[in-house]
C-alpha cells in the first residue's frame, strides 16, 4: 500500500525555501517518492477545513519507503532547513 504525506506549509524565509525547493526532488528519487501536487490554490467543498499555506502531497510506493525517506541521511539537511524556514503541518497516511 502506498504511503502519502499531506503537507500544509508556510515559508517564512525565502532563502530557505529556495534551497529546499532546489534540492528536495533529489532526496525523493532514491525512495521512489514523487510530488502528486504542489499548489497554493484550493477550494473547500465540504466542512470547515482551512489550510494555512501551500498544499503539498507526496506519494511513496509504501509506508516503509515513505518513513525511510523522512528519516534518511539524504533528507536530514533539508529537514533542518525546512524546520528553520517554514511552519508546517504534516500528516502521513496509507492508501491505494
Amino acid at each position: 500500500m502506498a504511503g502519502y504525506f499531506l503537507v500544509d506549509i508556510i515559508w517564512d524565509d525565502e532563502e530557505g525555501r529556495q534551497q529546499y525547493v532546489e534540492r528536495i526532488s533529489d532526496t525523493l528519487t532514491p525512495f521512489g517518492g514523487e510530488f502528486l501536487t504542489r499548489g497554493p490554490e484550493y477550494t473547500t467543498v465540504e466542512g470547515d477545513w482551512v489550510l494555512d499555506g501551500r498544499l503539498v502531497v507526496l506519494r511513496f510506493p509504501s509506508a516503509e519507503r515513505a518513513m525511510a525517506w523522512y528519516g534518511s541521511d539524504e533528507y536530514a539537511p533539508l529537514l533542518a532547513v525546512r524546520k528553520g524556514s517554514a511552519r508546517t503541518k504534516i500528516i502521513f497516511f496509507e492508501g491505494a
